[in-house]
């Protein structure tokens, strides 16, 4: 079950990226370029976990220890590139309650 949470949160994460890279003033220094090429690895390692699971290479326990580190480096990454992930994710939560 947490897996499937842990792909749920690689596409949330992806496209929160896509958006932050299309916006008009797209203007930050070596330290964000560093954290967005960090988020790409992590994001593309979520996919590449997920298919070894899926194909029965990774055990399901060792799948969900490697998605959750590369999801939370992943987190990392966005708050160092300046995005708010808690204040999104508490926005999203509220929202739902509702």
């Amino acid at each position: 079950m947490l897996f499937r949470y842990l792909c749920f949160f690689t596409l949330i994460l992806q496209c929160l990226l896509w958006k932050y890279l299309f916006r008009k003033e797209n203007n930050y220094g070596y330290y964000k370029k560093v954290a967005k090429m960090r988020f790409i690895y992590h994001t593309n390692m979520l996919d590449i976990c997920n298919v070894l699971n899926q194909l029965g290479i990774l055990k399901d326990e060792k799948a969900e220890i490697v998605m959750k580190d590369h999801c939370m480096k992943s987190f990392d990454c966005m708050e160092r590139m300046g995005l708010d992930v808690r204040g999104y994710f508490n926005k999203h939560k509220n929202e739902t309650e509702s």
